[in-house]
């Protein structure tokens, strides 16, 4: 294997760190880092991942918080979402279960395949979720105020594992998704136990008072945090003896102009296989597995394009070149405008959901909007029948709470089935993100999107 790194732009690096989700297991960040200064081989791996291994603790291991959003540099649900695990799950017990196979070998299959950057977004997905199932209130249930009592009041400067062995939890893939699954076990176990005695102790309290209960779930977290990176570390980062084929590819991708940094997303269609570009807009996947894939390229502000097929075999590498087509629309920040990639559901456009408030209406992917921009929204329905068409604005791009819904007065562009409007953000919402509000359209209809719709569009304004 090849060990390479790729630059980013600093002030985007900077950027996604200014916030985390608000209502979390409080110390993810200081987990990770534990788990990390006690791992084997920790100056290769550090090497390795460049200036994403900061990010994984400092950013990547809050991922699973995420669900829905745009980062400056990502969306993060192309680390959460495949396939394989094509629905976001709660992460109490013991749906957090759900998570515990899939990330596992979408971890290594990333580590093995793509990027640094990718394989520490991946890896950092898994982490969220294997914390958050070692947090007390996750293990007994616990919701409201109580939570996060119990899964915030403890002294993050005590997080220190300094000692440590961690333990390899297989030497096959096979073997390791067992003892991970195994070591789950034993966490849910540890922490549910202490849940149960810490609960009485911190319900009558009406200010923080760190907690040790609380620490000594923290503590085994992050010491399981070192079991499975040692373990990921270990098996995806080491040498194949028969190398696989690769991918590498160009695209002519630029972000619309004003937008943050997202890359676009390659996959391979009928397989959890995917990546994302770099700010040149090159990708790249290795030890792929023979046989015929076919990869599909969705990039923002341009159309979703089916690349031809390859045959791959072993030791070959094939070069692609992915000359996207630009919406028909300038700068368009919709993602999957015209419902062409069914991906990760194949009844489902990627970038789409059924929106859970009320399942009669599609809900686009969400945009970052500054306070200071006003959008053009254009829908062309196809059949030439108006649905009702919906804003929302989201403070928390993660979160419905304290979210605010526009109907919108679409204006029809003389004869054709296209309908316009003109909206500016709410301003009398508080940014979670400063600076910031984030856009969602939602179509009222029980249909499949392109039945009722061709193309959706939405544009700063110039």
């Amino acid at each position: 294997m090849t060990f390479t790194r790729r630059p980013l732009v600093i002030a985007l690096v900077l950027a996604s760190l200014l916030v985390r989700p608000a209502a979390a297991w409080g110390p993810h960040t200081e987990i990770t880092l534990a788990a990390l200064r006690v791992l084997p081989n920790r100056e290769r791996w550090q090497k390795y991942f460049g200036h994403d291994w900061d990010r994984i603790a400092r950013d990547y291991c809050w991922m699973g918080d995420w669900q829905e959003a745009v980062r400056p540099d990502h969306y993060a649900d192309d680390y959460l979402l495949f396939p394989s695990m094509p629905d976001h799950v709660s992460h109490m017990h013991p749906d957090v279960r759900r998570t515990y196979a899939p990330f596992f070998s979408r971890a290594l299959q990333a580590l093995r395949t793509e990027s640094p950057t990718n394989a520490a977004r991946w890896v950092g997905s898994l982490l969220h979720f294997v914390q958050d199932a070692g947090s007390p209130p996750h293990t007994i249930g616990i919701g409201g105020d109580l939570h996060g009592k119990m899964e915030r009041w403890v002294d993050e400067k005590q997080l220190d594992i300094a000692g440590y062995e961690p333990r390899l939890l297989g030497k096959t893939d096979d073997d390791a998704l067992r003892g991970f699954e195994a070591r789950m076990t034993g966490l849910f176990e540890f922490s549910r136990e202490r849940a149960t005695r810490l609960k009485p102790l911190v319900e009558p309290l009406k200010e923080r008072t760190n907690q040790p209960l609380e620490l000594d779930c923290a503590l085994e977290v992050a010491r399981v945090s070192a079991d499975l990176l040692h373990t990921l570390f270990t098996l995806g980062l080491t040498e194949t003896p028969l190398p696989g084929a690769t991918i590498r590819g160009r695209t002519n991708y630029r972000p619309p102009a004003g937008y943050a940094t997202v890359p676009a997303k390659i996959v391979l269609a009928g397989t959890d296989y995917s990546t994302t570009t770099d700010t040149e807009g090159r990708f790249e996947f290795r030890n792929l597995p023979a046989g015929r894939f076919t990869p599909w390229v969705l990039a923002t502000g341009f159309e979703t394009s089916r690349l031809d097929e390859v045959e791959l075999r072993s030791g070959v590498v094939i070069e692609l070149s992915a000359q996207l087509r630009d919406d028909s629309v300038a700068d368009n920040l919709v993602r999957n405008s015209r419902f062409d990639l069914a991906w990760v559901k194949t009844d489902i456009p990627d970038g789409w959901i059924r929106d859970p408030r009320n399942k009669s209406r599609w809900g686009s992917a969400v945009i970052r909007v500054p306070l200071d921009r006003s959008c053009a929204v254009q829908m062309d329905f196809g059949s030439g029948k108006q649905v009702p068409v919906i804003a929302r604005w989201r403070t928390n791009p993660s979160s419905l709470g304290g979210s605010r819904e526009v109907p919108l007065k679409l204006e029809r562009d003389g004869n054709s089935n296209r309908f316009q409007a003109v909206i500016a953000p709410d301003r009398t919402l508080t940014p979670f993100e400063a600076g910031v509000l984030f856009l969602e359209v939602l179509i009222e209809t029980d249909q499949p999107l392109p039945v009722v719709c061709r193309h959706v569009t939405i544009a700063f304004q110039k």
